[in-house]
C-alpha cells in the first residue's frame, strides 16, 4: 500500500466514488483485508453503496473487527459479530463518525527528581528532572505500558500484555514479573508494601510487594471494557466500574465491598480524596462529594455543560476540567462554583496546582497558567501536540503531549516564555 493511494482515498477527499475509480476495481477481498484497515467508518459507508461486491466486502465481520483495537475504546473482548459491536459502541455509526484512538499517549509518574514515562512503544523510560536527560530505557514488556506507580525506589508498571512489572529505579533491572489478571491491566497504585491493580478483566489484585504474591483479588465485574480508576486512603481502597456508574468501597483488612456509591448517570472519569470524603466527576455533567463515614453523597455539583475530565484539590478548593473547555473552581464548604475559567479551545485533559497556581492542559495543545487569587490567566503556550497529562515536581513542570515528554524550569519558562514547544 503505497501513501498515494491511501491520501488519494482519505476521509478528507471521498465524497462521490465514480464507478470507475480504482478502488472500485478491486477484488472485494483486497479491500476487506488490506484497503479497510486505512480507512475511516465513513470512507467504508460510501463505498458500501458503490458497487455489489464492495458493498460485501464492507459486510466482512474482518473490517470491524479491526476497528475496535483501531478506535476508542481498545476492546480485548471476543464478540460474535463485531459489525454488530461497532454498530453499538458508535451510535453515529450510521453517519460513519469515529473517536479517533492516540497512538503517541504517553502515561507519567513523577517521584521526587525522577519522572518515569510509559508508552506505547512498549518501554519505560527514566529521566532525571535536574538534567533533563533520559538515564534508562527499561524494556521487558510484550505490549504497551498503560499504567505506572512510583514509590520511593520502586517503580511498578501495567501493561496491555496482562502483566505487570516490578522495577528497581536504582538498579534499573526487572526484579518481579506479577502475572494473574486475564486482560488489559490499566491502573496501579501504591501504599506501602501493598500493590493494587485493576484490570479490564473486571478485577482487582492486591500484591504482597515483599513476597511478589497475589494476597487477595476483589471481583468486580466480568470482562469489563474499561480502565478501572483507583484511589487508595489508609485502610480504604475505592474503585469505579465505569460500565455500572458506581464507586465500590473497600475494607482493606476484611477484603470485603463495605458500601456501593450509586448516583452517577454516566462513566465516573476521575476520583480525589480529601480527608474523610471522595470526590467524584462524571460524563453526566456531574461532580459528587460522598461522605465517607456515612457513605451519603452530601452534594452534587452542577455547572458543566459536559462530562468531567480531570480534578485537582488544593486544601478546601476543588479544581475541575471538562469537555466543555472550561474549567471551575468550587468552594467545598459551600459546595458553590466561586469561578468559571475559559480560554481553552478543547476539553481539559489535566490539572496541577502548585501554591496559588492553576496549571491546565487541554486538546487545543497549549497549556494555561492561572492565578487562582485573581482567577485569570497569567500565561498561555501553544505546542504541537495535543496536551494528553501534567504533572509538578521540585519545581519542575512536566508535559506529555504526542509522543514527547517537556520538561520546563517552572520559574525559568513561566510566564516569560514566548515560543512554541516542539
Amino acid at each position: 500500500m503505497t501513501p498515494p493511494i491511501c491520501s488519494a482515498y482519505s476521509s478528507s477527499s471521498v465524497s462521490i466514488i465514480q464507478q470507475d475509480s480504482p478502488i472500485v476495481l478491486l477484488p472485494g477481498d483486497i479491500f476487506t483485508h488490506n484497503i479497510s484497515k486505512y480507512l475511516h467508518a465513513k470512507d467504508i459507508l460510501s463505498y458500501q453503496s458503490t458497487c455489489k461486491h464492495l458493498y460485501t466486502g464492507s459486510q466482512n465481520d474482518k473490517v470491524w473487527e479491526r476497528r475496535l483495537p483501531l478506535n476508542f475504546p481498545r476492546i480485548d473482548k471476543k464478540f460474535s459479530n463485531y459489525r454488530s459491536a461497532y454498530k453499538l459502541i458508535y451510535s453515529n455509526f450510521t453517519q460513519g463518525v469515529e473517536t479517533s484512538f492516540n497512538e503517541d499517549q504517553v502515561t507519567l509518574a513523577v517521584f521526587g527528581s525522577t519522572l518515569t514515562s510509559g508508552s506505547y512503544d512498549k518501554t519505560i523510560k527514566v529521566w532525571d528532572l535536574h538534567s533533563k536527560e533520559c538515564i534508562a530505557t527499561l524494556q521487558g514488556h510484550e505490549d504497551e505500558v498503560s499504567s505506572l506507580a512510583v514509590s520511593g525506589s520502586t517503580l511498578v508498571s501495567g501493561s496491555y500484555d496482562e502483566k505487570i512489572k516490578v522495577w528497581d529505579l536504582n538498579s534499573k533491572e526487572c526484579t518481579a514479573t506479577l502475572r494473574g489478571h486475564g486482560s488489559i491491566v490499566s491502573s496501579v497504585a501504591v501504599l506501602e508494601n501493598r500493590l493494587f491493580s485493576g484490570s479490564w478483566d473486571g478485577t482487582i489484585r492486591i500484591w504482597d510487594l515483599n513476597s511478589k504474591e497475589c494476597i487477595s483479588t476483589l471481583c468486580l465485574h466480568k470482562d469489563m471494557p474499561y480502565g478501572i480508576p483507583l484511589a487508595v486512603l489508609d485502610s480504604t481502597l475505592f474503585s469505579s466500574v465505569c460500565t455500572e456508574m458506581t464507586i465500590q468501597v473497600w475494607d482493606l483488612n476484611s477484603k470485603e465491598c463495605i458500601a456501593i456509591l450509586q448516583g452517577h448517570e454516566n462513566r465516573i472519569r476521575s476520583l480525589a480524596v480529601l480527608d474523610n470524603t471522595l470526590i467524584s466527576g462524571s460524563s453526566d455533567k456531574t461532580i459528587k462529594i460522598w461522605d465517607l463515614n456515612s457513605k451519603a453523597c452530601i452534594a452534587t455539583l452542577k455547572g458543566h455543560e459536559l462530562g468531567i475530565y480531570s480534578l485537582a484539590l488544593l486544601d478546601n478548593t476543588l479544581i475541575s476540567g471538562s469537555y466543555d473547555k472550561t474549567i471551575k473552581v468550587w468552594d467545598l464548604n459551600s459546595k458553590e462554583c466561586i469561578a468559571t475559567l475559559q480560554g481553552h479551545g478543547h476539553h481539559v485533559t489535566s490539572l496541577a496546582v502548585l501554591g496559588n497556581t492553576l496549571i491546565s492542559g487541554s486538546i487545543d495543545k497549549t497549556i494555561k497558567i492561572w492565578d487562582l487569587n485573581s482567577k485569570k490567566c497569567i500565561a498561555s503556550q501553544a505546542g504541537e501536540n495535543e496536551i494528553r497529562s501534567l504533572a509538578i515536581s521540585e519545581g519542575k513542570l512536566i508535559l506529555s503531549y504526542g509522543k514527547r515528554i517537556k520538561v520546563c524550569d517552572f520559574t525559568d519558562d513561566f510566564p516569560l516564555r514566548k515560543t512554541p514547544w516542539t
